[in-house]
């Protein structure tokens, strides 16, 4: 009974450790690989979530649309390299200026889109917009725009990611 008692602990302490591997394989296949942004199907769920969630408890949530914009190197033909560079200190840039539970979702090839609880359009516009600025700013001819939109109480995600884009 002893040698069960101490198989089943083991057999228990190695299914923790495949929990463990496989969950986090799972958050990793949801990620874009290029940038670590979340990918755009996980990201809407997360999305919608936030907006849920808002709405249920009568915070604040910006979204924000961020948009990358040709390169000088792209239009040379070099866009591709250039283009994944630019997202990826754009995302790093993105991550720092809002709260670390904050979704960022690699939405397409050139946007982002990102929630920031808590913060008016205003404040929301701010910090994202340093962010574009920032990351553009070591890229040479890099550009990229942000439109934010404050949550309403009647809003969907897609009517919010609507009013940011037509914000840039």
């Amino acid at each position: 009974a002893a040698e069960d008692r101490e198989r089943a602990a083991r057999d228990r302490e190695e299914a923790a450790r495949d929990r463990k591997l496989l969950m986090a394989e799972i958050e990793r296949s949801h990620m874009d690989e290029r940038t670590g942004a979340y990918g755009r199907h996980i990201g809407e769920v997360l999305l919608r979530h936030e907006i849920e969630r808002t709405q249920g408890t009568g915070g604040r949530l910006a979204l924000g649309v961020v948009t990358i914009e040709e390169t000088a190197r792209a239009a040379e033909g070099d866009g591709s390299p250039a283009r994944e560079a630019l997202a990826r200190d754009l995302f790093f840039a993105l991550q720092a200026k809002i709260r670390p539970y904050d979704p960022i979702v690699r939405w397409d090839e050139s946007e982002f889109t990102c929630a920031a609880s808590a913060l008016t359009e205003e404040e929301a516009s701010r910090s994202l917009g340093d962010a574009c600025s920032g990351a553009a700013e070591r890229h040479v001819g890099a550009l990229a725009s942000v439109g934010v939109a404050g949550l309403r109480e009647d809003d969907t995600l897609d009517s919010l990611i609507e009013r940011a884009r037509a914000a840039r």
